[in-house]
């Protein structure tokens, strides 16, 4: 097993983190998952928010997938957006 770290934080607004469309975390925090080797991903989210105030998400562990964004919040009041990687 692979271990994956991803981190997130929203500033003023709330945000819905999925992995290969399972939810894995909701709002600000740390997760911590388990994956298997070999295997293709996709981490995705949706965040909702005060216009212009920031998020952060950064994958940290494992390397294949290390991912750092930082965004603000357009003038709809929501951004969303993935990230494919493979271990």
């Amino acid at each position: 097993m692979i271990k994956l770290v991803v981190s997130t934080f929203v500033e003023k607004g709330s945000l819905e983190l999925s992995l290969n469309g399972e939810v894995i975390l909701n709002d600000t925090d740390r997760i911590t998952r388990e994956l298997e080797p070999d295997g293709s991903f996709i981490l995705s989210w949706h965040v909702h928010g005060e216009v212009g105030s920031s998020y952060t998400i950064s994958v940290s562990s494992p390397r294949e997938a290390e991912f750092h964004w930082v965004r603000s919040i357009g003038k709809t009041g929501e951004d969303f957006n993935d990230f494919k990687f493979r271990i």
